[in-house]
């Protein structure tokens, strides 16, 4: 499973797709017309074929960081809201990995 997120600002995070594009791959980029000339940080996660990717913090090896963390805590955000579809994986991941990094 190989995604790419984008977190864009302002307007707060677009998504391309997520878990099931493949990079480099039609459907794996972002969305035409997504204007992400003012992006803030642009996170490629999900790159290697072996791993799954579902958190928006660690890869599936719970080793491989995306550096959102740190992002986060540069720009001292404290809180974080998340909603999404796949509450049992990406978005329920995200969420326990935010709690670990004490967001």
């Amino acid at each position: 499973m190989v995604g790419a997120w984008g977190v864009v600002r302002p307007g707060g995070l677009a998504s391309s797709g997520g878990g099931g594009n493949v990079r480099g791959c039609s459907g794996a980029g972002f969305a035409p017309g997504l204007d992400t000339a003012r992006a803030g940080l642009v996170l490629r996660k999900g790159t290697n074929r072996e791993v799954d990717s579902y958190s928006a913090f660690l890869e599936a090896d719970r080793r491989t960081r995306t550096g959102l963390a740190g992002c986060l805590r540069e720009r001292r955000v404290r809180r974080l809201f998340l909603c999404g579809l796949a509450t049992d994986f990406c978005v329920v991941w995200s969420a326990l990995d935010a709690v670990a990094e004490g967001f």
